[in-house]
């Protein structure tokens, strides 16, 4: 997927609520200058997970499609930064 995404001429960015892609995916990702948002699967909030998903990504929406060609980012409730392995696995 992230070889055909390569290819498009306008910008885009793939949002994920797994966690895990990057650290999976980094070297295909970085080759293919893909840009990623992950949505934090840490749920916060008093409503269902798809809520929260949907929240996150509705209130960081304009920041997500002004995010560096080629990076990746993870978004939260309370704020965003680049996306950094977490210290422990959640699988």
């Amino acid at each position: 997927m992230f070889e055909a995404l390569a290819g498009l001429d306008e910008p885009y960015v793939v949002v994920t609520a797994d966690d895990a892609m990057p650290l999976d995916w980094m070297a295909t990702i970085e080759a293919a200058g893909v840009t990623v948002a992950v949505v934090d699967s840490r749920h916060t909030a008093d409503y269902s997970i798809a809520q929260w998903y949907w929240d996150v990504v509705h209130r960081w929406a304009h920041v997500m499609s002004d995010q560096p060609v080629g990076s990746v980012h993870r978004y939260a409730a309370r704020g965003h930064r680049e996306w950094r392995p977490r210290r422990t696995s959640r699988r």
